[in-house]
């Protein structure tokens, strides 16, 4: 057997079962445990802006609610946090957790349409937890445990939206 022959077949490592591990076995284990790496960064990004979302989202409701006990101020409550919280999200999802850069000001304008657009399905999910949540049980404490579970629910939803809607590169066909 020819020493380069012999050079090619020698295992780079073991693994911990003691079976040699090929330079190919290698490469894929790295790319599994890089994308693994890659989707544990996107998870916890996510969750991070997901919790900060949550929290000034309930903030603003409550102090609202602290503010303003008139006939609308459920609503009004609900829809001021939700306000608060679109371009904030918005802006950090955007760059920490799909990485993505827009082409210019327009098309990061189009780009926060689009994200608008699929929000008002995501907040009318989240909508109808608080306020079944409000119904149920007619304690504001409740109520923001309704709003925390929507905010949970539309964010699992909102995440699949963007990656497969908002946040992707657009090829241009010539006419």
């Amino acid at each position: 057997m020819s020493h380069a022959l012999q050079e090619a077949e020698r295992p780079l490592g073991v693994d911990l079962d003691n079976t040699p591990v090929q330079a190919d076995q290698l490469a894929e284990s790295a790319s599994e445990g890089g994308q693994m790496r890659a989707l544990t960064r996107i998870a916890l990004s996510y969750s991070a802006i997901a919790f900060v979302s949550t929290a000034l989202n309930i903030a603003v409701q409550a102090a609202w609610m602290a503010l303003d006990s008139g006939a609308h101020a459920i609503p009004i409550s609900v829809l001021a946090g939700t306000a608060a919280c679109v371009p904030l999200k918005y802006v950090l999802e955007k760059r920490h957790v799909f990485g993505f850069r827009a082409q210019n000001l327009r098309h990061d304008g189009e780009l926060l349409v689009l994200y608008a657009f699929f929000g008002v399905f995501t907040t009318l999910l989240f909508w109808g937890v608080e306020w079944l949540f409000q119904l149920v049980f007619h304690t504001a404490g409740m109520r923001y445990v309704g709003a925390a579970v929507g905010l949970a629910l539309g964010f699992v939803l909102r995440y699949q939206l963007d990656r497969r809607f908002v946040f992707v590169a657009r090829v241009k066909v010539a006419a």
